[in-house]
C-alpha cells in the first residue's frame, strides 16, 4: 500500500486520527515531501513501514500512534527534483518523530523492530515524570545508521526525576 503525500513544504499533509488504522502484511510506504501525522493505533500492521521524504509523526495523542507489530521501519531521504549537487543528485531529508504525549506510553514500535535511517533523522521523545511508573519506555532491537542517518533522544514533559527510556 503506497500513500503519496505531496506538498510544497513540510507544513501541509495528512493527519490520521485514532479512528483510522492500518492493517495487513503488505508494506506501508509514505512517499513525498508532505507531512503525515499518525494518531492511530495500528496493532495489526505487520508489513514493513517505509517513510520516504517529509516528516512523519507517530504520537499517542488522542489514544493512538502505535505500530507495535511492524518489525521493519525504514526512513529515507528522497531525490529532489529541483536541485543538484556536484554529484548530480540532491536529496531532501526525511524525519520520523515518535512522541509520547501521555504518561506511561510504551511499545509504540515492536521490540524486535529494526529502524534504518538513510539521509534522515529519527527523534524519540520519551516522557519523563516524577513517578517511575508513569515514564515512557521503548525497546527497539536495532537502529541502522546508513549514510547520513541521525538518531536523537529527547525527554518530554515538565521535568521529573525519572527520564523516559529507550
Amino acid at each position: 500500500f503506497a500513500l503519496h503525500v505531496h506538498a510544497q513544504d513540510g507544513t501541509r499533509g495528512l493527519e490520521l486520527m485514532s479512528n483510522i488504522t492500518f492493517a495487513g502484511s503488505v508494506p506501508l510506504i509514505k512517499h513525498g515531501h508532505g507531512r503525515m501525522n499518525v494518531f492511530a493505533r495500528s496493532t495489526n500492521l505487520t508489513g514493513a513501514v517505509e517513510l520516504r521524504g517529509g516528516l512523519t509523526l507517530l504520537s499517542d495523542q488522542n489514544g493512538g500512534g502505535y505500530w507495535p507489530a511492524a518489525t521493519q521501519v525504514m526512513v529515507r531521504g528522497i531525490a529532489s527534483r529541483s536541485a543538484t549537487d556536484a554529484g548530480g543528485n540532491s536529496f531532501t531529508w526525511a524525519e520520523f518523530q515518535m512522541i509520547a504525549v501521555s504518561n506511561g506510553v510504551n511499545n509504540q514500535l515492536n521490540d524486535q523492530a529494526t529502524v534504518t535511517l538513510t539521509r534522515s533523522t529519527m527523534y524519540y521523545n520519551g516522557r519523563r515524570n516524577n513517578s517511575a511508573a508513569a515514564i515512557s519506555s521503548e525497546s527497539i532491537r536495532k537502529v541502522v545508521l546508513e549514510p547520513q542517518g541521525f538518531f536523537n533522544l529527547m525527554n518530554a514533559g515538565n521535568g521529573g526525576t525519572y527520564p523516559g527510556t529507550l
